[in-house]
């Protein structure tokens, strides 16, 4: 559930290209994606520093970077980009409502079950405790 909310939430699309591993990507930015928040040492790559040549991320390979700056260039891949953006948000919002309506279900079933439980212990001390005080008043 963790990992649908974070797409949901992060204004970008979460792609792989080439087999890079996988990275955050919109129209300002791509970085590297971790489960948990980014790596310490996680690669970014920007329009400006395309542009400024300034694109040399040692995780990725040339043809990759290359790829990534194209597609800033581009206004048609910024708009499947953004489409992407969208659709992502949309489909992991859902399964996030869905994840969470199924554990706020499974967490009342099993307050439900605690409960009956409980209730189960209570009726049992209570017959026990009547049964000794009938056995013992008749000694």
């Amino acid at each position: 559930m963790l990992g649908a909310a974070t797409v949901a939430i992060k204004p970008a699309g979460l792609v792989k290209i080439n087999d890079e591993g996988w990275f955050w990507l919109n129209s300002k930015e791509a970085v590297e994606y971790g489960f948990l928040g980014p790596p310490k040492d996680a690669w970014l790559l920007s329009p400006g520093r395309c542009k400024a040549g300034d694109s040399s991320p040692s995780k990725l390979s040339v043809d990759t970077i290359s790829e990534i700056c194209k597609a800033f260039a581009d206004d048609k891949i910024i708009k499947r980009m953004d489409e992407l953006v969208r659709s992502q948000r949309v489909a992991f919002g859902f399964l996030t409502a869905f994840f969470l309506a199924a554990i706020l279900f499974f967490a009342k079933e099993l307050m439900v079950i605690l409960n009956s439980y409980d209730s189960r212990m209570m009726l049992l001390r209570q017959f026990r405790l009547h049964r000794r005080k009938r056995t013992s008043g008749r000694s």
